[in-house]
């Protein structure tokens, strides 16, 4: 997989160390508003292409998936434009906005083909690995409702005044 990734914020630099250490990925490029913040990115990480617009990455044919990690409310918008180039995508969480875009954008992807998925799966969470250890125990079950939640790291900052992406309208 030739892989370009839209955004350079924190889950990114969680990301690429991981992406180091699969076998048959390759992150060719890199895309970001932040000029200064792509050249380290692509240093530390030997990434091949940055460029300081999403168009310009979606443009080079060697790229055949995109992974999306840019702030929540930008994930449609850069999904319809990734579809539109004719690559598969990996998007961040939340996916979209609301059922609406989802929607759009599975049957687009589908017109076209590609693949698309978003980059959580709940399987994996305690929860789930729990209730699957004890369903067989469980009885009669008529709803399972799992919840994901977690702390995040920026809403110390929140409170004090300081809006950071993630928290951006």
């Amino acid at each position: 997989m030739k892989l370009g990734i839209l955004g350079s914020g924190k889950i990114v630099k969680e990301v690429l160390p991981v992406l180091d250490q699969i076998e048959n990925i390759d992150v060719y490029a890199i895309a970001a508003r932040n000029e200064e913040k792509l050249q380290k990115l692509a240093k530390d990480f030997s990434i091949k292409n940055y460029y300081t617009s999403i168009e310009s990455l979606l443009e080079n044919p060697e790229i055949d998936t995109v992974y999306i990690a840019l702030p929540n409310n930008l994930h449609f918008e850069a999904m319809d434009k990734t579809i539109d180039y004719k690559k598969n995508i990996i998007c961040e969480k939340p996916f979209t906005s609301n059922a609406y875009e989802t929607e759009k954008i599975i049957k687009k992807a589908k017109a076209n083909d590609l693949m698309i998925v978003e980059a959580m799966s709940h399987r994996f969470i305690p929860n789930s690995i729990e209730i699957k250890k004890l369903i067989g125990e469980l009885g009669d079950i008529k709803i399972v409702s799992l919840n994901y939640s977690q702390y995040s790291s920026r809403y110390d900052k929140f409170k004090e005044g300081i809006i950071e992406p993630v928290f951006s309208l």
